[in-house]
């Protein structure tokens, strides 16, 4: 098993990051920014197993370098 990919988000979103938020609505009518990051943080966690940074969303750690593929090819 290969080691954990970290992924910047400081700077700009990568397309298939954005592609995932649209996917999961988190821009809704009437969510907070909390609401928004907390939503963020547990679809992450339970499609991907995957750490987003709170409170800066600078980071997003998948557990390793498969789970993070399977992100990005499904979201690309």
């Amino acid at each position: 098993m290969s080691e954990p990919v970290v992924v910047d988000l400081c700077s700009r979103y990568p397309e298939w990051y954005r592609r995932c938020l649209v996917a999961i609505d988190v821009y809704r009518p009437g969510l907070g920014y909390w609401q928004q990051v907390e939503l963020m943080k547990k679809w992450f966690a339970q499609h991907y197993d995957a750490e987003l940074e709170i409170p800066h969303l600078s980071t997003l750690t998948f557990p390793n370098q498969e789970r993070y593929l399977e992100c990005v090819l499904t979201w690309s």
